[in-house]
This record gives structure tokens, C-alpha cells and sequence, in this order.
């Protein structure tokens, strides 16, 4: 028997006028049920997916000699400036495109570090802040946030945490990263093989949800085992949503 609830029909109905009234069942223009946490397109439609690049396409990245984990310098830093009781940050990936690889570094790990304060009230050293993008062209770049990146080979210093937490650590890459190879950090996702280590490839690992709320700050850190000498250079991009 049918469902008398649903209507059949392949073809695009005609589209609504926006309505923003809020306490009621949200839907696209065209009447469908969005899932707006897990559904990128509709995050960026309404104007909450946002992205950072590195300044200069098809231009590399140097990043300074790191072989272990230290708090103050990590690759990227991104602090929540919005107001208490405003929109969390929640991260959805970071992709790297290496050009150099960080010599000697017999792996290639990472560690997410959050901490309860912004950690840029003392200006960072070494790095350059990146503007960040509202994915939508028709929105503004509205994001109450502020992202910190390496630059240069000089290693990115920011003061240190007043409440630290590392909620997550583990390898990118079980061997010396390859130049070319794409490395990959998702975070909140199911777990993925990692790429031969003898082939240029594209590398993925995934890590815990993250989520940054108003007045906090994540510090994503990267480093290799043994790397000496040359540190590695890539391109970046990094995606998160706001709400």
C-alpha cells in the first residue's frame, strides 16, 4: 500500500521563499529534510562551511625542522573569537600537498591540542594569520575565527596553553613522507587505510570530532621522527563549519 504521507515524483518542485521563523523543521527550498550537521552542501548554502588556503596557488609552503611534539609550536593554530554563547567551530579536514619532504623523518605524525583560552592574545611569531573564506560567494567572510599557519620554514610560536588538552594523536604517514603525495587529516570520520609507503599517493587518517567553542583554541601539530636538516614544504587547505 502506498504511503500516504509522500508524494512520488522525480521532477524539481518550484522553490520556496526563505522563511526564518526558528522552533520549527528545517528544509531546503525545495521542501527537503537537511541534516545540517552532517551535510556539507547545506552548511555551505546557508553561508557556515568556510575554508583557508595557503596565500599562493601551485606556490609551496616551507615549514620549519620539527621532529617531536612541542605545545608552543605547532602547524596551525585556530582560536574561536566569538562572543560567549556564539557559534562553535567544528573542523572537517586538513589536506596537505607536499613539494619537500622532511628528510630523515622515518614517519609523519600529528597531534590535536585544545585549550580553553585564545592562545593569540600575545602575538604569534614565525607564522602568518590566513584569511579565512565563507565557501559561499554570496555570504560574507563572516567566520569568527582566526587561523595561524606556518610560513617560510621559520617554525609558527605561540604562547603557550593555559589549560592544556591533547584529545588526539597518531601517524599521517608510517614512513618518510614522498614529495607529490597528498596527506590527508579528517576529522569525525570513519578510519582509512594508509597509501603504500613506496608510492605517490594520497594518505589518509582520521581523528576525533573537534570542536572549538567560542573563546578556545585548537593547535594542530605535525612533525616527523628523526627529521633534520630540511622540513618539509607543501600546499594546505582547511576546511570547518560554523554554527
Amino acid at each position: 500500500m502506498p504511503d500516504i504521507e509522500s508524494v512520488r515524483s522525480r521532477l524539481r518542485p518550484g522553490a520556496a521563499q526563505e522563511d526564518t521563523r526558528s522552533g520549527v523543521a528545517r528544509a531546503s527550498v525545495y521542501g527537503d529534510q537537511y541534516q545540517y550537521q552532517g551535510y556539507r552542501h547545506a552548511l555551505a548554502d546557508e553561508g557556515s562551511y568556510y575554508t583557508v588556503t595557503n596565500p599562493t596557488m601551485d606556490t609551496t609552503v616551507a615549514y620549519g625542522v620539527i621532529a617531536t611534539f612541542v605545545s608552543t609550536t605547532p602547524a596551525f593554530l585556530i582560536s574561536n573569537t566569538a562572543p560567549s554563547g556564539g557559534r562553535s567551530i567544528f573542523l572537517d579536514f586538513l589536506k596537505l600537498r607536499l613539494t619537500v619532504a622532511p628528510a630523515n623523518a622515518t614517519n609523519w605524525k600529528y597531534v590535536i591540542e585544545m585549550d580553553n583560552t585564545i592562545r593569540t592574545s600575545t602575538a604569534p611569531t614565525g607564522g602568518v594569520s590566513r584569511t579565512v573564506l565563507n565557501a559561499n560567494p554570496s555570504v560574507s567572510n563572516d567566520a569568527d575565527a582566526t587561523v595561524w599557519a606556518f610560513t617560510g620554514g621559520t617554525v609558527l610560536t605561540v604562547m603557550a596553553a593555559a589549560n592544556a588538552r591533547i584529545v588526539a594523536h597518531g601517524s599521517i604517514a608510517q614512513s618518510i613522507p614522498l614529495v607529490l603525495e597528498e596527506q590527508v587529516l579528517q576529522f569525525g570520520r570513519d578510519d582509512s587505510a594508509n597509501a603504500a609507503a613506496t608510492a605517490v599517493s594520497r594518505r589518509v587518517a582520521s581523528t576525533i570530532p573537534v570542536v572549538i567553542p567560542p573563546g578556545c583554541s585548537c593547535a594542530i601539530h605535525l612533525y616527523g621522527t628523526s627529521n633534520a636538516i630540511t622540513g618539509m614544504s607543501a600546499e594546505y587547505s582547511l576546511g570547518m563549519w560554523q554554527r
